[in-house]
């Protein structure tokens, strides 16, 4: 179950990335993530996650489930980092009135993705005869 929810937060990311971080002139220009070097590092973050989701479908590791988690953290921070810089940028209308700018919704898909991925690590795996099982 663990290893769907980080493969699913892979993707998110990655859709997140490829949608729309910023719009120019009330929408009429999109900049969408992967047109800048930190969008691109996201992406990569979440192919990563993705691999890891691969990876914890074959094994379930609690290692891995970690990694997991540290990566939607570093995302999740890195990502809000940037929703507050686009969001002043949008904000300061006094720089030149005529452009619009508006954030887009690539980096609040980027956010749940990354959400995702740090809720992953709490999902226990059931039936895999692991640790819960020699408890009992």
């Amino acid at each position: 179950m663990s290893a769907a929810i980080v493969i699913v937060g892979g993707v998110t990311i990655i859709v997140g990335t490829l949608l729309p971080w910023m719009t120019l002139f009330a929408g009429l220009h999109e900049l969408p993530g992967v047109s800048g070097l930190y969008g691109r590092l996201i992406a990569g973050a979440g192919t990563l996650a993705i691999g890891l989701g691969v990876y914890l479908l074959s094994r379930d590791s609690r290692l891995v489930k970690f990694v997991s988690a540290g990566v939607g953290i570093t995302i999740l921070i890195f990502a809000t980092i940037l929703l507050r810089n686009v969001m002043a940028i949008a904000g300061n209308h006094r720089a030149d009135p005529m452009m619009l700018a508006r954030s887009g919704s690539g980096l609040y898909v980027c956010l749940a993705g990354a959400a995702l991925l740090c809720v992953a690590v709490l999902i226990a795996t059931p039936g895999r005869g692991g640790e819960s099982a020699s408890r009992q």
